[in-house]
């Protein structure tokens, strides 16, 4: 299992996820009685790294694996998986019901640790109405969490050591996918197969993300919400061809390349990320911190429209705001991007804008340490501030509306 990032300590103050406790369902002594039980028509099925197999998933005789309980669950039903680790792969087929969600959760986030070492996937979600929390999986051989079904809720989970992404949202089939969210988690040290930076042509993960085919935004509504994402080596969170992405309320510095990505995306909400770059060389690209937000089309068919940029705080990167045609210059559709704070490093823009067929998009009523570059046709820029000094020391007001308890349990 991988060791904790020897810069954790250094960031230890900066831990919003740390503090979105949820109420964990504790062990009794010998037995493993819920707190919470379950409706009667509902079933509790334990598990414990201690048991010895055989069990048939009570509390005084719980399985020994994650999965022989998953293939027992109903909707309604819950997999309690109580402290230890679990060096196994988790997939779940079975669906739930809107009312009655198959729910997978630990006693307590750090103490149940699925070790997922010796597979490419730690869990596997491809049924509907499934909530997943409360639980850390760490060194995957590529992905920690997929989920390719819909009224997915991750919730409050821990995810490193992952050598792709740590969770994301994938289907190539048809409304599959929809209505999913990764809430109240803590992400870090995933995209371990970039740790080179290495530009020969090749492609990584981001650390979570959404992605919809290739062409057809067969993905859509996706939300993040209230997570830390930190010391990636790729891209903190990544909406590729989406219908529906919300990225709200998190806080996320210090990864590879870009920090929030929308590449070809529509219907697009980014609102009260606390966005920044320590100054960690480590995750610096070409010498130089990681963009904050960047919006991109890099498939000519596919424009980023109707996108919403606001309330954001972005202090310390290289581009705070960048929109990149990468050749395709299809431009932004309807994009407003309002009551942000953009401060760069040292020298560098506030905004940065490729050129493009933009209309019907603005940029108003922003705080820039900064000028804005490229501003073009389509594109109104208006009653922004430019100021001498941004502090970055504290998220963005808008961030004291945010508390963990408002998530739902289940979508």
């Amino acid at each position: 299992m991988a060791s904790v990032s020897r810069r954790n300590g250094a960031m230890a103050a900066w831990l919003v996820a740390a503090g979105l406790v949820i109420s964990a369902i504790a062990p009794k002594a010998l037995g493993f009685a819920a707190d919470n039980p379950a409706p009667a028509t509902a079933h509790v099925y334990h598990v414990s790294a201690a048991a010895d197999g055989g069990g048939d998933g009570s509390a005084s005789a719980p399985f020994a694996s994650i999965g022989a309980a998953v293939a027992k669950a109903q909707p309604g039903d819950t997999v309690l998986v109580h402290a230890g680790v679990y060096p196994e792969r988790v997939v779940i087929t079975r669906s739930g019901r809107p009312d009655e969600p198959i729910v997978l959760r630990g006693a307590a986030r750090e103490d149940v640790i699925i070790d997922a070492s010796g597979s490419d996937r730690g869990i596997v979600v491809s049924g509907y109405h499934v909530d997943v929390r409360d639980l850390t999986v760490e060194d995957s051989r590529w992905w920690g969490i997929e989920v390719q079904g819909s009224y997915v809720n991750v919730n409050h989970v821990t995810v490193h050591g992952s050598q792709g992404a740590a969770v994301y949202f994938h289907t190539m089939r048809p409304d599959a996918l929809h209505d999913d969210a990764l809430v109240n988690s803590r992400i870090y040290d995933n995209v371990l197969s970039n740790v080179s930076h290495d530009f020969n042509g090749n492609a990584w993960d981001s650390a979570v993300g959404t992605w919809g085919g290739p062409e057809n935004y067969l993905a859509r509504d996706v939300r993040f919400e209230g997570n830390e994402i930190y010391h990636n080596h790729g891209e903190g969170v990544d909406c590729y061809i989406v219908n529906g992405c919300i990225v709200k309320y998190n806080r996320i510095h210090d990864n590879f390349s870009v920090n929030i990505y929308s590449d070809n995306a529509t219907n697009v909400s980014f609102y009260c990320n606390f966005v920044y770059s320590n100054g960690d060389a480590l995750f610096f690209r070409r010498n130089k911190p990681a963009s904050g937000i960047q919006l991109a089309d890099e498939i000519a068919d596919h424009p980023s429209k109707n996108i919403s940029i606001l309330a954001n705080l972005v202090g310390g990167t290289y581009q705070p705001l960048r929109y990149g045609n990468y050749g395709h210059p299809t431009g932004l559709h309807d994009v407003e991007i309002a009551e942000n704070t953009f401060a760069p490093v040292p020298g560098a823009p506030a905004i940065i804008l490729d050129s493009g067929n933009h209309f019907g998009s603005t940029i108003v009523r922003n705080v820039l340490l900064g000028p804005v570059w490229g501003a073009a046709q389509g594109v109104v820029a208006e009653r922004n501030t430019s100021v001498a000094a941004i502090p970055l020391d504290r998220p963005p007001p808008c961030a004291a509306e945010y508390r963990a308890e408002d998530i739902p349990e289940k979508n």
